[in-house]
């Protein structure tokens, strides 16, 4: 059976055999090449330019002015909070709308539809579907600066940093929130973009954001995110 093909921002990159580019797209193609790291020497300049236009997913993203347990915080709340709409989805529909009727776990709930909330939010708007820091000040009067996990099409993993602030990780909808663009989402970082010890040091003019997103690398990722933390800072309790 032939896999049936999607557009390509919605693919896990790496799977090049399952691309579809839309026509204003055909472009593209010539993106999809390997990012090769340079071993430096002492006598290697600290920064280089980025040789090609280079096509990736983005799949890691971590705001480096917040520690470990300001994540962990925040991803529990986010988390408690989707724990306590499912309940409630449970109770309307019949079921045991607290978290002591759980008896067989998140699968009590099959059958109903569960809205996942994915956002932190510095503008909610008090009406619950979101979590308020203005709260707790983890972002209010504060510059967030992004770390990026990028992956090629042929599997090759580097980090970029904000030379600047990088505008499609803020913009109206989704800029207050913990993760601002969606895992698997595809990344355009055109030649002549600065590197520094094999780490893009990204402006705007040197990206361009496509969007898209890969479901699997987004089901469970505050749950994932928050062991992956605990497990960095030795996390306990």
């Amino acid at each position: 059976m032939v896999e049936q093909q999607r557009d390509f921002k919605l693919q896990d990159l790496t799977k090049r055999s399952t691309h579809l580019f839309q026509p204003q797209d055909q472009n593209l193609r010539t993106t999809l090449v390997p990012f090769t790291a340079i071993n430096p020497t002492p006598a290697s300049p600290k920064t280089e330019k980025h040789q090609r236009d280079t096509m990736f997913q983005i799949v890691g993203l971590q705001d480096i002015t917040k520690s470990g347990i300001q994540y962990i915080e925040l991803l529990m709340e986010l988390i408690d909070s989707n724990d306590g709409f499912a309940d409630r989805q449970r109770g309307g529909a019949g079921g045991q709308g607290t978290r002591g009727g759980r008896a067989n776990g998140r699968a009590s709930g099959v059958g109903t539809r569960q809205r996942v909330i994915n956002s932190v939010d510095v503008d909610d708007d008090g009406d619950g579907q979101g979590v308020n820091l203005q709260t707790n000040g983890f972002f209010v009067g504060g510059r967030r600066s992004f770390k990026l996990t990028l992956q090629d099409a042929f599997g090759n993993l580097c980090y970029a940093f904000e030379r600047e602030e990088l505008n499609f990780l803020r913009n109206g909808e989704t800029g207050g929130q913990l993760y601002p663009v969606k895992m698997g989402s595809k990344l355009l970082v055109r030649s002549g973009s600065e590197l520094v010890y094999n780490s893009f040091w990204l402006r705007n003019t040197d990206v361009f954001y496509l969007g898209g997103e890969v479901e699997k690398m987004n089901y469970r990722l505050f749950e994932r995110e928050l062991q992956r933390f605990k497990d960095s800072i030795g996390y306990r309790f």
